[in-house]
């Protein structure tokens, strides 16, 4: 057994190497921070596997990384990047604008990546951040992009907020993020002098416009920073707040959307604009199985000279098909409720049930992609909870366990795990 799962590892890491570019080396060390994930199965996980129909639990406060203590609640950055072969997700983004936390021995700005381990009910931290003090902060002459004094790529203040970006590349096994920046907010916290032209330069008017691939990270290998510039004169997205990044299992490739929808090619290191559409305040989920993406907006939008207009249920939804590479509006039954943007939904795709889940304020929203009906369930949240603050909790859906995990937490603060269910496949 011990023999299979080896050659298993092997046959994973040349073909991840060969994506890369790289050429395969007989043996890697791992010396990333999750080179010894999956962890072995706590007692909780039957606790999850015994949850039947729309139930919750609370996993209560995951235990602290050892050195650089929890991950914290991350307003409008609603989802994390789920990794099944590691059991765990990503959380990324600032909390609150320009914040700064001091972990072990140090101050680091809130550009840093954690990791939550399922299985341990744990915390890990990848990456700790931007040191305050001495930061060492270069650009590279050939890329243009930061580096810290080793030349290492690092992602300075890329994020004010994550959105929708944080995701998995399940053929590479690493982390990726698009930027999403602005720069009132670093400037008074990180000594940066240097021209930053693939950072915004403004809040929201001045996207970044150096070309460059999305940000990776690898986690069991490196667990180092990469980014590369693309190709001169190739186009590339603009990059700013209120966008979405996605990997398409069926292509192998990302899929970003703001003011307009991209696809990345990692081989190519290419990026290739497939359509107008794409991108805004509202409520993202990739559905696995059709290759698709989900939006749904809330219940308006701004008109000509920014009034607010009304937009009926039936109508709030928005399918992108990514391989027929093309958007339609279904005639949808039933609610999607009225909070579906970045600071109050949580959207994922339940496979286990075939089922769009919207979290909304502790409502649940059902879509079936097959019927294009919307249900609304009961409310189960226990009333014994007391006060609980979803505004900058972030969430994810487990294939394995076939469950909703919630990370609720306030800006900046430790908070609770909560896992629930819609229900138990047939």
């Amino acid at each position: 057994m011990r023999n299979t799962w080896m050659i298993g590892l092997a046959a994973s890491l040349v073909t991840t190497m060969a994506l890369a570019g790289e050429q395969p080396q007989a043996s890697q060390e791992r010396k990333g921070p999750l080179a010894d994930r999956p962890s072995k199965p706590g007692s909780h996980i039957a606790r999850i596997r015994a949850l039947g129909g729309n139930q919750w639990l609370n996993l209560g406060k995951p235990a602290p990384d050892p050195k650089y203590g929890p991950g914290q609640g991350r307003s409008w950055s609603r989802k994390m990047a789920f990794a099944p072969d590691l059991r765990g997700a990503f959380i990324y983004g600032e909390n609150w604008h320009g914040g700064a936390t001091k972990r072990g021995s140090k101050v680091y700005y809130n550009d840093d990546l954690f990791f939550y381990d399922i299985n341990a009910h744990a915390w890990v931290c990848c990456y700790p951040g931007t040191p305050l003090s001495n930061p060492g902060i270069k650009l590279d002459p050939k890329t243009g992009f930061e580096t810290d004094s080793k030349g290492n790529v690092i992602p300075v203040a890329i994020s004010v907020h994550a959105y929708w970006c944080p995701e998995y590349d399940i053929a590479r096994k690493q982390f990726m993020v698009m930027p999403s920046p602005s720069t009132p907010f670093w400037t008074k916290r990180l000594p940066i002098k240097t021209h930053r032209p693939h950072i915004s330069t403004r809040f929201s008017n001045t996207p970044g416009r150096l070309p460059g691939s999305p940000y990776y990270f690898d986690p069991v290998f490196s667990g180092k920073w990469t980014r590369r510039k693309t190709a001169a004169g190739g186009k590339s997205p603009r990059c700013n707040v209120d966008n979405a990044l996605f990997y398409s299992r069926k292509l192998k490739k990302a899929v970003y959307m703001y003011r307009g929808t991209w696809l990345y090619d990692y081989d190519k290191n290419e990026w290739k604009q497939v359509s107008k559409g794409g991108g805004g305040n509202a409520a993202y989920c990739y559905d696995s199985k059709r290759d698709a993406i989900y939006v749904v907006r809330g219940k308006s939008k701004r008109g000509p000279g920014g009034t607010w207009l009304p937009v009926p249920d039936s109508n709030r939804l928005r399918v992108y098909d990514i391989g027929a590479n093309k958007w339609s509006s279904p005639k949808t039954t039933g609610s999607a409720g009225a909070g579906a943007v970045s600071h109050t939904a949580f959207f994922t795709y339940d496979s286990a049930n075939d089922v769009a889940v919207l979290h909304v304020q502790k409502r649940h929203y059902i879509y079936d992609p097959e019927k294009q009906t919307w249900t609304m369930l009961p409310n189960t949240f226990p009333k014994t909870a007391g006060k609980v603050n979803w505004g900058a909790s972030c969430g994810f859906y487990d294939e394995e366990l076939g469950a909703h995990f919630y990370f609720n937490a306030s800006d900046g603060r430790p908070g609770n795990m909560w896992v629930w269910r819609y229900k138990k496949a047939e």
